[in-house]
């Protein structure tokens, strides 16, 4: 693995709302003793807001939030983990990025517990089904789609042995072999058998 030439990781965990970003990043933290921020919370601090859609949901100046995420990350010389949904639209230059996934009845039920409105749901459930937030591959040199317990050990085993390395021989750290996940036949089953989404 080719690392930026400052020797620090600037990992990425992203996905759709319900998917386990946060708990996911609160373990990498807990192991690791790495340095995580919520990109939302960076977008509040910036100001990148612009509104509100239809849904109440707040638009973001995607630009000025990448501008002021890559200063921020400029100034902050250490290993950082960007969580949030937003880290697919961003041009950052992410040396591992995670991709949460889950299945679409997973997603649907727990946006159902945490009350989102029937819009809101169909919209995660078409940019889970259509695997949105894995064109953060374009941005990444090594990019990781996660959904069980097994693949996320995996993937906090292979960090630990990257940044214990940091200085040293990356190459001896195997890399994780997760299989790519597809849910778009799931999509076209609700489609067919009828569904309250609206799909």
């Amino acid at each position: 693995m080719n690392l930026n030439n400052n020797t620090r990781l600037i990992i990425a965990i992203t996905g759709v709302p319900t998917t386990g970003k946060t708990t996911f990043a609160k373990k990498i933290i807990k192991k690791l003793h790495i340095t995580s921020v919520e990109i939302n919370d960076l977008a509040k601090l910036y100001n990148t807001y612009t509104g509100t859609d239809s849904l109440g949901t707040k638009i973001v100046d995607i630009k000025k939030l990448n501008k002021a995420i890559n200063n921020y990350i400029k100034i902050n010389n250490q290993n950082i983990i960007l969580v949030g949904h937003l880290a697919a639209d961003l041009n950052i230059k992410y040396d591992i990025a995670i991709v949460m996934r889950k299945p679409l009845k997973v997603i649907a039920k727990r946006m159902e517990r945490r009350n989102y409105q029937i819009e809101k749901i169909n919209e995660n459930i078409i940019a889970e089904a259509y695997d949105y937030c894995s064109k953060i591959k374009r941005f990444s040199k090594e990019t990781y789609e996660i959904e069980t317990k097994g693949e996320a050990n995996q993937i906090i085993k292979y960090l630990t042995c990257i940044i214990k390395q940091q200085k040293k021989d990356k190459k001896i750290c195997k890399k994780p072999k997760i299989k790519e996940k597809y849910y778009f036949l799931e999509l076209l089953n609700l489609i067919k058998k009828g569904n309250k989404y609206n799909l």
